[in-house]
């Protein structure tokens, strides 16, 4: 989606929940806050950045740990040379889980992880 801001409002349909065609109308009607980075509470700095895992690829750890001022060029160089598995799990951690899906159908109710950088991890590696 080229040239278009995402917000949360992009991550649901609107059969979810009846209340999400009206959020849609405000969003289009309305400019609402969002931050730099591709997640669910408009972040403005890379490391504040919540996505589920499935979104977290090698390309965006990397490109997020570049644009944080707190992780040195020597670290982002030892995570590029790390093998996707590792480099998740060394350089992610879990947050929150929160729901997804219908809210007024608690059948379709589903809940789902978010991770986002765990900066202190990362920034141990840059001496």
């Amino acid at each position: 989606m080229w040239g278009r801001i995402e917000t949360a409002v992009d991550y649901w349909h609107p059969t979810d929940d009846p209340h999400i065609p009206y959020l849609i109308t405000y969003a289009a009607e309305v400019e609402l806050p969002h931050g730099h980075y591709f997640d669910y509470e408009a972040a403005e700095e890379p490391e504040d950045a919540r996505l589920p895992m499935s979104y977290w690829s090698k390309e965006r750890i990397l490109e997020y740990c570049l644009q944080s001022s707190k992780v040195s060029s020597g670290a982002c160089e030892i995570l590029a040379r790390m093998r996707f598995d590792d480099l998740r799990s060394f350089a992610l951690m879990r947050f929150y889980s929160s729901m997804t899906g219908s809210l007024s159908d608690p059948s379709k109710n589903r809940h789902t992880e978010f991770y986002g950088l765990d900066i202190d991890n990362i920034a141990s590696l840059g001496v």
